[in-house]
């Protein structure tokens, strides 16, 4: 008789257990469509969906142009072989003109590989101004062993963007679009045996191999 509180405690605390189990594993169902919700919401984009251009804001007719700074930057995932940069760090632009900007891409593995670049763009609020007529983000970008590629990206800051926004700061995450070749590079190892791979990728300088005034039609 003195042992049923503890057995009673004990059904408790299954129980409570059980419950916290299930409560995770249904949010963990649910966290792909609140974050799918969340990036639509902010103008973000995201692999689940279609990487297609955001829609432009509508412009304003009785606002003139101006120019803003527009500055990128790049971050590889762990897993991806690849050296991955903007051609420029900033650019001065005009507002509800086109703007051509390219990206350096050399994948340092002998093999292909396929690689996702996800874009985010900041301030926030500035997302519905920012137009991508034209980027590789829009798609899986393949690159053969040791291939380098420029990657293009056009777009256009609408007229309407807020007067208090004078910089804007393009970012692009790109990382390994095979779970597999993923987890083989993420392999610190095979990272030594890939040929010519540097081991400080992510700070060694590359020169560029193209015009920053090269016509891109």
């Amino acid at each position: 008789m003195k042992r049923e509180p503890n057995v009673k405690n004990n059904n408790r605390t299954v129980i409570v257990l059980t419950g916290i189990v299930i409560v995770m594993f249904g949010f963990g169902f649910a966290m792909a469509p609140l974050y799918t919700l969340f990036c639509n919401l902010a103008g973000i984009q995201t692999l689940g969906g279609n990487l297609t251009t955001e829609k432009a804001a509508v412009e304003d007719t009785s606002k003139q142009s101006r120019y803003v700074i527009v500055k990128f930057d790049s971050t590889i995932t762990r897993g991806l072989p690849w050296k991955f940069t903007p051609s420029i760090k900033e650019i001065k632009v005009k507002t509800g003109e086109p703007n051509n900007v390219i990206f350096l891409a050399k994948n340092f593995a002998d093999e292909s590989i396929i690689a996702q670049a996800i874009p985010n763009l900041l301030p926030w609020d500035a997302n519905t101004y920012f137009n991508k007529v034209e980027c590789f983000c829009f798609q899986k970008q393949l690159l053969e062993a040791q291939e380098s590629k420029e990657m293009l990206i056009r777009f256009v800051v609408s007229t309407s963007l807020p007067d208090k926004i004078n910089s804007l700061t393009l970012s692009y995450t790109v990382m390994n679009a095979d779970t597999d070749s993923m987890k083989k590079y993420s392999n610190e190892r095979q990272i030594k045996k890939t040929k010519n791979y540097l081991t400080d990728i992510y700070f060694k300088e590359i020169p560029l191999f193209y015009s920053l005034d090269k016509e891109t039609s």
